[in-house]
């Protein structure tokens, strides 16, 4: 339900900043206003979900698949994003949360940019397009879909249906995960992506509107990127070295 809800307030953010522009109104606080519920919603699904982890929660099957009741504290919370649901969905909370700080920092900082509705706007239709496409994805992959049977082939071929009741101490991570790395290097990727992704759709308004002010703001943004994509991806060599 808090997914869906997110996604329901993403994309009216979207049809506002799109009416906003269109009809030329000063409708932007409201596309604000939208975007905070949903990082909102966004962060009490994000809390359930890291619940269900750290308690064993096998009644989702996210849990039962990628977790285990022995694991340590630390493997439960990169169980997370050990796999493709998850993946996704913390990728599109982290973007959302990303340009929540971007725009709080740019609000003290660069007040008189910020106040630049034709650019802010056009800004807003190119990140929350990518946005809700994402979270749309994460909807679609739904992270909170309850555990079921599942088929494995057997050695001799044949196939096995497992339910929780067959696993009740969750399968648990492949050991090539069970490394401390697992716990830093997706999410400084994820933090690198969302902020390029800010940077893009600032830079696309930028040239459509033909105005530069911005642009000091997108090579922040890209060198901070750029860091930290350059840094998870060596710390990605380093663990593929150990394991």
């Amino acid at each position: 339900i808090l997914l869906r809800t997110s996604l329901l307030l993403a994309g009216s953010s979207l049809l506002i900043t799109v009416v906003s522009r269109t009809l030329k109104k000063k409708l932007m606080w409201g596309t604000s206003l939208l975007i905070i519920f949903c990082f909102i919603t966004m962060t009490g699904a994000m809390l359930l979900l890291l619940r269900a982890f750290l308690s064993s929660d096998f009644d989702l099957h996210i849990v039962w698949e990628n977790s285990s009741k022995s694991m340590d504290t630390i493997y439960k919370i990169s169980a997370l994003w050990s796999n493709m649901r998850g993946s996704i969905f913390v990728w599109t909370y982290f973007i959302i949360g990303t340009f929540m700080i971007f725009h709080i920092i740019s609000y003290f900082s660069h007040k008189e940019i910020i106040k630049d509705e034709v650019h802010k706007s056009n800004s807003y239709i190119v990140f929350l397009i990518i946005f809700c496409g994402l979270l749309l994805f994460s909807v679609i992959r739904d992270p909170f879909i309850p555990s079921s049977s599942v088929g494995f082939v057997a050695t001799d071929g044949s196939i096995m249906t497992l339910s929780v009741d067959d696993v009740p101490q969750g399968f648990g991570l492949k050991s090539v995960l069970m490394d401390p790395w697992m716990m830093i290097h997706p999410p400084v990727v994820f933090i690198s992506y969302s902020l390029i992704i800010i940077a893009f759709s600032i830079s696309v308004s930028s040239f459509k509107v033909n105005n530069d002010r911005w642009m000091d703001i997108v090579d922040k943004l890209t060198k901070i990127s750029w860091f930290l994509l350059t840094s998870g991806i060596s710390m990605g060599a380093i663990w593929a070295y150990t394991v």
